[in-house]
């Protein structure tokens, strides 16, 4: 035995070493590529040789470390070297690993007799992120361990690890303000996961999971469920899937009936549904929760708006302006829109220059408002003013992402005596201006 291997000799040295490099820090490894090279390769050091060589984001240091592989352990290093990595690649460039690709390249080096697989694992977890699914489901160190690597900056980030539980050892974790459980397959949570007491956000796919995961979720976060089945009434909304959104909203109610914007979306679920009576019942509510709750009283006004109500509906949303002045703290985001509605009671009432008035203040505030600006035009359209309703309702159109207005102005009573209008239908129906055209 020469000086230049005597490491194969020196246990308590190669145990020092494998420390150095599964520490990750730049500083460290540096000294154990240098006693691996002046003291020889054992074979219980290769693998932490290959993980800095193929995995480390210290391009001299994986390059040194390729020097030492090949120098001294060149049939083992070409042997390891057969089996590829699948790389994430971006436009043709690499841009690292991804939990699929990571599981995959372990998996293979399990038929490597050089490589300690569980130990190339846990390297390539501290080194890159990744490998927390392999590293979980092989146990390759003490779960707590695992986890430790995995968390970072208050997230725990399980997502595509396919895992169908997690350890108990989670509810250590109860730094945790963020969980990702997306791309799982989980049958059950362990209770101590209730431990995650600063959560504030859940991410996960109702879909892949269990119902009992569910059933045990709405119970140990309560607020984050809640939150959760308001996103998908809010959605359903969108959708004019109303039913859904009604009993989605109401699931959100049993669990956090704390929250204002769960009760107030109830009310605009049930005023879609044209059950208006409950819906104005809910907005009530609402201004009891909150009486400067502005949105609700604006809520309120519409429904008596839709029940003809006018002067009613004048009252309430001339009082829920007034709101604004009373107290300058209360955020104004809803307050073109219900000068908006202000107009379009105006207009119902016959008084058009009070209309136009508050349409004016609601462009003053927002000038895309195609809300506003449609209404405007409709009153102009009563008027019997042609060339100031087009106007209007070709610069509606403009700022009418979600084609709303131009699919209701084709069927809009205000604009009945322009229906067959060539002007009109030129705004209306674009494809209208070229249908008496000959093609070449």
């Amino acid at each position: 035995m020469t000086q230049t291997n005597y490491l194969h000799n020196d246990p308590k040295a190669v145990a020092n070493i494998q420390q150095l490099i599964a520490s990750g820090e730049e500083t460290s490894i540096a000294l154990a590529l240098q006693l691996v090279e002046n003291g020889g390769l054992p074979i219980n050091l290769f693998t932490y040789l290959f993980a800095v060589y193929l995995f480390y984001n210290r391009a001299d240091l994986a390059y040194e470390a390729q020097n030492v592989l090949e120098k001294q352990a060149p049939d083992l290093w070409e042997e390891c070297c057969l089996i590829p990595i699948d790389w994430v690649y971006v436009a043709d460039e690499r841009v690292g690993l991804d939990e699929a690709s990571t599981s995959n390249y372990l998996t293979k080096t399990e038929a490597l007799e050089p490589i300690e697989t569980p130990v190339l694992a846990n390297l390539v977890l501290k080194y890159t992120g990744w490998g927390g699914a392999y590293c979980l489901n092989k146990q390759t160190a003490p779960y707590y361990e695992i986890l430790q690597e995995i968390f970072e900056d208050g997230e725990l980030s399980f997502e595509a690890f396919r895992l169908e539980e997690l350890p108990e050892e989670i509810g250590q974790f109860t730094q945790t303000k963020e969980l990702i459980l997306v791309g799982n397959r989980l049958t059950d949570l362990p209770d101590s996961l209730a431990n995650l007491t600063l959560l504030e956000n859940l991410d996960f796919d109702a879909d892949e999971v269990s119902p009992l995961v569910i059933e045990k979720l709405e119970k140990m976060f309560p607020k984050l469920m809640g939150e959760y089945y308001a996103d998908l009434g809010d959605e359903a909304l969108d959708d004019k899937a109303y039913e859904m959104a009604l009993q989605h909203t109401e699931k959100a109610l049993t669990l956090d009936d704390s929250q204002i914007e769960y009760w107030n979306q109830k009310g605009n679920t049930l005023a879609h549904l044209k059950r208006y009576e409950e819906a104005y019942v809910i907005f009530e509510q609402c201004v009891v929760m909150d009486p400067k709750y502005v949105i609700a009283h604006a809520s309120k006004a519409q429904i008596k708006f839709f029940q003809k109500d006018y002067n009613q509906a004048m009252k309430i949303t001339l009082f829920a302006l007034s709101l604004y002045e009373k107290d300058p703290t209360i955020p104004r985001h809803e307050e073109g829109d219900i000068y908006t509605l202000k107009g379009v009671i105006h207009s119902e009432l016959g008084e058009y220059q009070q209309a136009h008035d508050a349409y004016d203040v609601a462009l003053g505030i927002y000038p895309h408002n195609d809300m506003a600006l449609y209404n405007k035009a409709c009153a102009y359209a009563l008027q019997k003013n042609k060339n100031e309703a087009f106007s209007l309702l070709k610069e509606c159109l403009k700022h009418d992402w979600e084609k709303k207005f131009l699919s209701q102005a084709v069927e809009d009573k205000d604009f009945a005596a322009y229906w067959q209008d060539p002007d009109f239908l030129t705004i209306t129906r674009p494809d209208h201006r070229n249908s008496n055209t000959t093609p070449f």
